[in-house]
């Protein structure tokens, strides 16, 4: 069998604002990428983030803002699937995604 490996990508615009001053907004362009690797023995998926709800709230609680910071609504998903010397990749808006509905927000 073919090792197979799948990486999940966030790439967009991340937006809150500072616990001080109070009020004072900022934004930040990010890509963050991680990596899911098949087990060898029962062919189910781990990872230290879980779930896309797991990945998301790790990037938008920073510690950085006062109150918990937003993606922008276009930020995308990237899917990438490695199959031996092939890749298959897929984008996807996260706004499509209603796990994570929470932590998106138009600015």
């Amino acid at each position: 069998m073919t090792a197979t490996k799948t990486t999940v990508q966030i790439v967009g615009t991340l937006a809150g604002s500072y616990w001080w001053p109070i009020g004072e907004t900022w934004h930040k362009d990010l890509s963050e990428t991680r990596e899911y690797r098949p087990r060898e023995q029962t062919q189910t998926y781990r990872t230290t983030t879980g779930s896309l709800r797991d990945l998301v709230v790790d990037l938008v609680c920073d510690g950085d803002s006062s109150s918990s910071c937003r993606f922008s609504a276009d930020t995308v998903v990237i899917v990438t699937r490695f199959r031996g010397p092939r890749r298959i990749s897929r984008t996807f808006p996260i706004t499509m995604f209603p796990s994570v509905a929470d932590c998106i927000e138009e600015f």
